[in-house]
């Protein structure tokens, strides 16, 4: 596992992850997590391992 830079959102974006915070209840980064792994699972024909 390795760790990314900490980044800047812009106020839009935060609103947007603290919004799905409250709905889904998980943390910052189990949001930020999944929005990657989307991203890779369509890149990839949703075949990805998990890790």
């Amino acid at each position: 596992m390795k760790r990314i830079a900490p980044v800047q959102i812009t106020d839009e974006q935060r609103e947007w992850v603290d919004n799905e915070q409250e709905r889904i209840g998980n943390s910052i980064a189990s949001i930020i997590r999944g929005l990657i792994q989307e991203k890779i699972d369509a890149k990839e024909g949703g075949n990805s391992k998990k890790r």
